[in-house]
């Protein structure tokens, strides 16, 4: 549920050995492959996003829509600490040496990864035949944070309903923030403006069908498997 309880799920089984079908396989806490020029900023900004934005994607999570200035400070901070942790329970030099295919490990009939991150098509082509992994595999939402960014301080608070008017509640730790968003790729659209009124509604109402909740329903969540669309859209 939060960057917290993936770093100590991370932490309990890194470097546990478990037999499957009769051989030994030394489980690694959390892979996520960080080769340069390559995901790993995808990853810090998935943790960082849970700290800077509570409201949705109009007030920005790198910067502040308002002013433009950098949504750094302590949220910052605690996801260098939170990466931090997550390397040290991870796959070693591997980590800076793989890209996402040292994230599909976790999705392998020989898997030896206990937890990863990747674009939710993936999870459905890897549990299609002839794969074996079976129950092996679960999905879960991408962890939040119990504290937010205060934009004028720049320091971290706890989440409240006015702070974090979009967070999950949980009996035993409270409130938690969540910012998913479409870390790779995604769909764009643009309109002429040197068309006709008529067309720049027909074109405008296309975006509006190819973006809208059925469309990506249908082509984005199964695409991986069963159609040749991209495994993206924009409201990721």
């Amino acid at each position: 549920r939060t960057w917290d309880e993936y770093s100590e799920v991370a932490k309990t089984v890194h470097g546990k050995v478990i037999t499957r079908n009769g051989t030994d396989v030394e489980l690694i806490g959390s892979c996520m492959g960080r080769m340069p020029f390559c995901a790993g900023s995808y990853w810090a900004t998935n943790i960082l996003s849970t700290m800077t934005q509570t409201s949705g994607f109009d007030e920005g999570h790198l910067f502040d829509t308002s002013d433009m200035l950098p949504l750094t400070g302590e949220a910052m901070e605690e996801m260098l600490r939170l990466l931090e942790e997550q390397v040290e329970y991870g796959a070693g030099e591997g980590e800076f040496e793989e890209c996402v295919n040292l994230n599909e490990r976790l999705m392998g009939v020989d898997a030896n990864c206990a937890l990863s991150i990747h674009w939710g098509d993936l999870f459905k082509k890897h549990l299609a035949p002839p794969r074996t992994i079976g129950d092996n595999l679960g999905v879960a939402p991408t962890p939040g944070s119990k504290k937010i960014l205060d934009r004028e301080t720049l320091k971290l608070v706890d989440c409240d309903e006015d702070r974090c008017p979009n967070a999950i509640w949980y009996d035993d730790i409270g409130l938690v923030n969540q910012a998913p968003y479409a870390a790779f790729g995604g769909w764009s659209c643009s309109v002429s403006n040197y068309t006709s009124p008529r067309r720049k509604a027909i074109a405008t109402e296309f975006c509006a069908f190819a973006s809208g909740k059925e469309e990506s329903t249908k082509y984005v969540i199964p695409n991986a498997s069963e159609t040749t669309m991209t495994g993206q859209d924009p409201f990721r």
